[in-house]
């Protein structure tokens, strides 16, 4: 569905090929949407940011109501520009039957912070209603966990850092990560074909409004952003979801540092693994 066929809108612009000046307390309504009798269990949006730093938010589903329960949501960031757009599935309780869905935006800044071009739901068995399913991104290449120095091309368990700033360093977790955080990793080999994904197992049970940014410095925890995500809420600290997100072409041996950026004081993320992918 393109996000410009909303039969009611609430803070937005709604321009000719997608929808603009979208931050909190901002709404989409589309109206009388059909899922059948097999329930949707996923929600994916085509969204873009051109947001400051430390700036995110939430793209929240609703049914019937703006300010109904939260069925599912995702969080986001920069992406790199408002014309940059990425498409980011999201889980939903399973809805079925006819709704009035109400997409909704949620943020802890006052800024706009996303904008969207379009939006999809399916089905556990892959069918999507009313159109195809987008391109899933590519599930990094992955082998098996050990020690961090080496191939970048396995899971790294986060706890294996070899050095930290902020964090509390569990047994099968790093948890207590906020703002100007960080976790380094050591002389980690890339290869001659450059990665271009990076992919992390995080959690949150960040309170409402609160979320940030995991990212990817090379050699340097105050380096330029090789790439990053935006995490919140994930229905608690030990709810564990899998995030991907690109990262520009990667080669050779590099200390990695993962690094948190928030718009608050508050922790927003624990980290339990991250893998890297060509």
């Amino acid at each position: 569905m393109e996000a410009e066929a909303a039969s009611a809108s609430k803070g937005a612009t709604i321009g000719s090929s997608a929808v603009t000046g979208l931050g909190n307390g901002d709404w989409l309504k589309f109206s009388g949407l059909d899922f059948g009798s097999t329930a949707a269990n996923q929600f994916t949006a085509k969204v873009a940011s051109g947001a400051a730093g430390g700036v995110s938010g939430l793209v929240e589903v609703r049914l019937d109501s703006p300010t109904a329960q939260v069925a599912g949501s995702f969080a986001v960031a920069n992406t790199g520009g408002w014309t940059s757009w990425r498409s980011v599935p999201a889980n939903i309780s399973g809805v079925s039957g006819v709704h009035d869905v109400y997409v909704t935006f949620t943020s802890g800044q006052g800024a706009d912070f996303v904008a969207i071009d379009s939006l999809s739901f399916q089905r556990p068995d892959g069918a999507v209603e009313p159109t195809p399913t987008p391109t899933p991104t590519p599930t990094p290449t992955s082998t098996a966990t050990g020690d961090p120095s080496g191939s970048a091309y396995r899971t790294i368990e986060a706890e294996a850092a070899s050095a930290s700033k902020g964090a509390t360093i569990g047994s099968s977790a790093v948890t207590g990560l906020g703002n100007g955080d960080w976790l380094k990793f050591s002389g980690l080999d890339f290869g001659s074909t450059a990665a271009n994904q990076f992919t992390a197992k995080v959690a949150s049970g960040a309170a409402g409004g609160v979320s940030g940014l995991v990212e990817v410095r090379l050699d340097s925890p105050t380096a330029q952003v090789a790439g990053s995500f935006a995490v919140a809420n994930t229905g608690g600290w030990t709810s564990w979801r899998s995030v991907p997100a690109n990262i520009s072409g990667v080669s050779g041996v590099h200390d990695v540092y993962v690094t948190f950026t928030s718009g608050q004081g508050a922790d927003f993320v624990a980290i339990d693994s991250l893998s890297f992918g060509r």
